[in-house]
């Protein structure tokens, strides 16, 4: 830990101790200021004032007492009228510096809650600023380390043809241009799926929702994934209905990100699981892989936006998958969840809400 960091910890240990004895401390002063007031002459309204003081107090505990503070200050500040003055000759001065002890405290009791209010929207400024310097942090080192590799390919592609382009074979020459053209867009994947967190974070996506062959969606996301990648997927959809209400934009985008990922960290040849139903007013679809799954403590921070897990070393991408998935899926309403541990593989559900069966599709 930082010596920032000790001392932060240290001032937030001293003020949970104080706000501990808080309620203690302002019961005995409220008492004795009370009985002090009882005891001392008519005219030295003064006292009324020092109920300030356990409201004051209170800024000790979070200000979470505060008006419980004035509306006890003011009560007992009048129930010195059946107390003083003791000829029972309550004179406009006597009742006119009780009004204005009155008001100085509950002008005191909302300065105090104003600023609680104020280190509130303070400390929720600072942890935004806190969470950007994070998010930027992983953003340059998933760039540097995601873009690097890549440019060294193309780099080391178009070495060895400048060097060898009088002798080297057309073929070669061909292979070595796929490559370079494969690190290319392996960048522009990058930067669109940057420029796509961009305009999410400006703008929060909205669902075209129109009905839609969900089925369909996805057999076409399972053939995608079986002819790029090397694992095998399987697929039970009858419990979906047959039509369902959505964007089929963005869901394709939910699915596709989704199933991508399964195969990107699924060992090869390991079967991948597509299933869906429909379940009272919502459809849920899953996908279960057999990979290495995912530890404990990334699992919290999985669609946090450029954050990828100690399960992500050596495979490419820019971490912004389910960053994306989850702000689709948010914008129909619905929720991603994630069930994954260490060696038994993972599961991504998505639950998206449907209306009614006679506008949203069948019931099962």
């Amino acid at each position: 830990m930082t010596h920032h960091g000790k001392t932060v910890a240290t001032v937030i240990g001293l003020r949970s101790t104080a706000g501990l004895l808080v309620v203690p401390f302002n019961v005995v002063s409220i008492t004795g200021i009370f009985i002090l007031d009882a005891v001392t002459p008519a005219e030295n309204v003064s006292v009324c004032f020092a109920y300030a003081i356990p409201i004051i107090l209170s800024l000790l505990d979070g200000g979470r007492r505060v008006f419980w503070y004035a509306a006890i200050a003011t009560a007992l500040s009048f129930l010195g009228f059946f107390i003083q003055p003791r000829d029972d000759a309550i004179t406009w001065s006597f009742a006119l510096n009780r009004v204005i002890a009155v008001a100085t405290q509950w002008a005191v009791a909302f300065l105090v809650r104003y600023r609680v209010a104020m280190e509130a929207a303070l400390n929720r400024s600072l942890d935004e600023q806190r969470e950007e310097v994070e998010r930027q942090r992983r953003f340059i080192a998933m760039l540097s380390h995601e873009v690097r590799t890549p440019l060294t390919v193309m780099d080391g592609q178009a070495y060895r043809i400048l060097k060898r382009s009088g002798t080297m074979p057309r073929d070669d020459i061909a292979a070595r241009a796929r490559k370079i053209r494969d690190a290319a867009a392996r960048i522009d994947r990058i930067i669109a799926a940057i420029l796509a967190s961009a305009a999410i974070e400006r703008n929060d996506p909205r669902a075209d929702a129109r009905p839609l062959d969900l089925k369909a969606l996805l057999r076409e996301v399972i053939q995608n994934a079986v002819e790029s990648g090397t694992a095998p997927v399987s697929a039970d959809l009858d419990g979906l209905p047959a039509r369902i209400v959505g964007d089929q934009t963005l869901l394709f985008q939910v699915f596709e990100n989704i199933l991508a990922n399964a195969v990107k960290y699924a060992p090869a040849g390991t079967p991948i699981a597509v299933y869906g139903l429909r379940r009272g007013h919502e459809v849920v679809v899953s996908v279960a892989d057999r990979g290495a799954g995912i530890a404990a403590e990334d699992l919290p921070n999985l669609f946090m936006p450029y954050y990828r897990g100690a399960n992500s070393r050596g495979v490419p991408g820019a971490g912004m998958g389910l960053h994306l998935v989850e702000r689709f899926v948010a914008a129909h309403g619905g929720t991603v969840s994630i069930d994954s541990r260490p060696g038994d593989g993972t599961t991504v559900t998505v639950r998206l809400p449907q209306p009614p069966s006679r506008t949203g599709g069948d019931q099962p």
